[in-house]
């Protein structure tokens, strides 16, 4: 097997996944969201909303992945911040250091063409694990399980500012879509932007 691979996510993988999106979440993505949402975030809520997804998908179509690494050593570990959570659902000497989740839009979801369309979101790779190949390998496992069935037209949703992402998905042939969500409340407003591909036209 390969130093460095994606495979479908376990249960067990669940704490690492939810461990991965936190730190993420307050550290690189900390000024990209406002204070009064990260304050209301919930460790917990996310490892079981994690678990969920892997469980029990709502379709064929949604699938979790996850990246995995056999050379990190404990001190690589020690060295890139990264919890011992990580090895909960890898096999001995695997290290998890990112993941990516691909759904089906919803019907009134505004995607052209819902019915031959998916997301991912969020793809995501440890700090001291990126530019290491492991996105794109998720963004490829993503798109050969698209390929198994009908679906033609991948998008992602992009927090404002994460220019990082949209280098990575401009890199891979992604580019912006024009639409913009926006999550709005008295306290804060998170802005997402929708970006897509034509994955027929990548298709050898």
């Amino acid at each position: 097997m390969q130093p460095s691979f994606v495979r479908a996510a376990r249960t067990t993988d669940a704490a690492t996944i939810a461990q991965l999106h936190w730190d993420v979440l307050h550290g690189p993505y900390r000024r990209l969201i406002p204070s009064e949402v990260m304050e209301n975030l919930d460790h917990e809520w996310m490892v079981n909303r994690w678990r969920e997804a892997i469980e029990s998908p709502p379709d064929h179509y949604s699938r979790v992945y996850v990246a995995v690494d056999k050379t990190s050593s404990p001190a690589a570990i020690a060295r890139t911040g990264q919890s011992d959570l990580q090895q909960d659902g890898a096999s001995l000497g695997e290290t998890v250091v990112g993941f990516a989740a691909v759904t089906l839009p919803e019907p009134d979801s505004g995607v052209p063409n819902f019915q031959q369309s998916a997301f991912i979101e969020p793809i995501i790779v440890a700090e001291g694990h990126r530019r290491q190949g492991h996105g794109s390998r998720l963004l490829a496992a993503a798109v050969d399980h698209w390929r198994e069935g009908k679906i033609r037209y991948a998008y992602a949703l992009v927090l404002a500012g994460d220019s990082d992402t949209e280098n990575f998905l401009a890199g891979s042939g992604w580019a912006p879509e024009g639409t913009e969500y926006r999550h709005t409340s008295p306290a804060a407003n998170v802005v997402q932007r929708r970006w897509h591909t034509d994955i027929s036209m990548t298709e050898e």
